[in-house]
């Protein structure tokens, strides 16, 4: 998904417990369908699509979690970015 993408390496990046992977890109996610996320990450040998909280959060979004769902709101407008259920995330 990514829209530009520039590969340099870019240090590392922290997967899980304290598991750390190599940046191998950095550039700007997303398409038609799916809000545009600037300075993301390409990490060598992940299979998986994540997405940093506090970066979104650095980036002016606010994210609200409760036990059932997480939603991510725009700060220009206050609608919803995209929101979360389970393992599933919808973009709206």
């Amino acid at each position: 998904m990514f829209q530009t993408l520039t590969l340099k390496e870019k240090g590392n990046v922290g997967v899980g417990g304290n598991q750390r992977e190599k940046i191998i890109g950095i550039g700007t996610i997303g398409n038609y369908y799916a809000p545009y996320i600037e300075n993301g990450f390409l990490v060598d040998g992940l299979k998986l699509k994540l997405l940093n909280i506090s970066q979104l959060c650095y980036n002016g979004y606010e994210v609200v979690f409760d036990k059932n769902k997480c939603i991510v709101i725009n700060p220009t407008d206050n609608s919803i970015f995209f929101f979360g259920k389970g393992k599933t995330m919808f973009i709206r």
